[in-house]
């Protein structure tokens, strides 16, 4: 049985050693892969520098002539805001000038009806509550303590 396990480790150990020598050989340097490269000299570097910026200009240019005037646009959006927010306000202004005007003829028909009943409000009957009329529940003698205060809440 020991052998057995020994010879099973044996075998796993020699194709891990393979299949490492196998990566290793697909591995490429950075050598390998920049080999022809060579250094560049201060002025080549100078020169690619002002190349890059150049072509970054360019670009920026492309870019004004054919992109979007943010400015007009910003513009626009406050205008379309201001307006909104005023269209917003006249309406509001109109509903509380509407609701005034109701209030106002509500407040005339009232003042209307009021003149016109037989003896003016002066003579008009005052409601006034019946002498039967039933208050609040006095609470029993058990339900109160010696002190007067309720011992229990009233039903």
């Amino acid at each position: 049985m020991k052998n057995v396990i020994k010879q099973i480790a044996q075998e796993s150990k020699e194709t891990l050693v393979e299949e490492g020598k196998k990566i290793l050989r697909g591995v490429i340097t950075g050598k390998e892969l920049v080999a022809d490269a060579k250094m560049m000299s201060p002025e080549e570097m100078a020169q690619k520098q002002q190349e890059d910026e150049r072509k970054k200009q360019a670009e920026m240019q492309k870019v004004r002539e054919q992109g979007r005037n943010v400015e007009g646009e910003m513009e626009q959006i406050r205008q379309e805001k201001k307006q909104k927010e005023e269209e917003e306000e006249k309406v509001f202004l109109e509903k509380i000038e509407r609701q005034r005007r109701a209030e106002e003829e509500e407040r005339q028909s009232f003042v209307m009806e009021v003149a016109s009943s037989p003896g003016g409000p002066a003579k008009r009957k005052k409601s006034r509550g019946s002498a039967f009329a039933r208050g609040k529940k006095q609470p029993s003698q058990a339900e109160m303590t010696a002190t007067g205060e309720f011992s229990k809440k009233p039903d």
